[in-house]
């Protein structure tokens, strides 16, 4: 997931190269949810992209949308 985020091909390739992106990562909800999400976002930081702003952790499903919002 890391690597599809922060690789110059990956899910932001095309974005203008002084925007500023997040990722959302859903499914929070489910059971150890959080905990790799936090993993997973640790994991994107990690690789120091200049355009992530910030990681959203959060669930489509229920309330609240938002659970979590890591930064750098």
């Amino acid at each position: 997931m890391a690597v599809l985020i922060t690789h110059p091909e990956g899910i932001f390739k095309g974005a203008p190269l002084l925007s500023r992106v997040m990722a959302f990562l859903n499914k929070v909800d489910l059971p150890n949810g959080i905990a790799k999400a936090r993993s997973i976002a640790q994991k994107i930081l990690g690789k120091r992209h200049p355009q992530v702003e910030r990681i959203v952790l959060g669930q489509l499903k229920n309330e609240p949308p938002v659970v979590e919002v890591i930064f750098p």
